[in-house]
Formats: structure tokens, C-alpha cells, sequence
């Protein structure tokens, strides 16, 4: 069984950089975040074994987050693969064309 990753405590993603999540192959096989914030936001998901450059480096997975709300999604048994690692950003645009 998986175990969940609570990015940053409870205090949430943040800042103006990236959140190190693991630094090998890893699936995502759900989130839940919670926007707070009096405007909308967007969570990236990187697919490297390096740092990005958030505003920079193109996302592997960007999940909008509306204003103070909630969203949620699981991607079934597979999940989302990544096979470089995982690092976490919060911006206020997206940076990948891909769902979220």
C-alpha cells in the first residue's frame, strides 16, 4: 500500500520554489489540496531527479486549484508514473498544457 505524502505539513506548498518529494521512479496515485487563498492557483508536478526552476521549467502536471476550495482526484491503480522523481510547486499560472 502507498503512503501518502503531506507536502510541507500542514502548512501547504508554498514560497517561490520547489518542494522535494522523492528522488527515484514514484507513482502518484491520488491527490487532495486545499486552496486557501483569495486567488485561484495551480499545484506543478516536475518530473526530475534535479531541482526545477519553477516559472521556468516546464511541468510534467499542473492541477489548477480554484479560490478557496478544495479538489481532489485519484488516477486508479497505475496512478501517475514519474520516473525521474517528484518535486512540488505552487504558482498562480499553469506551465503545462496537461489536465488538472
Amino acid at each position: 500500500m502507498a503512503t501518502p505524502v503531506q507536502v510541507n505539513g500542514s502548512t501547504g506548498v508554498t514560497g517561490t520554489g520547489a518542494f522535494f518529494v522523492r528522488g527515484d521512479a514514484c507513482n502518484v496515485l491520488a491527490y487532495q489540496i486545499n486552496n486557501p487563498s483569495t486567488g485561484p492557483g495551480y499545484i506543478q508536478l516536475f518530473d526530475s531527479k534535479l531541482s526545477p526552476t519553477v516559472g521556468t521549467t516546464q511541468a510534467t502536471w499542473s492541477i489548477y486549484t480554484p479560490t478557496a476550495t478544495s479538489t481532489s482526484e485519484a488516477f486508479g491503480i497505475s496512478g501517475l508514473f514519474f520516473k525521474e522523481g517528484l518535486w512540488v510547486a505552487a504558482t498562480t499560472g499553469a506551465q503545462t498544457g496537461a489536465p488538472g
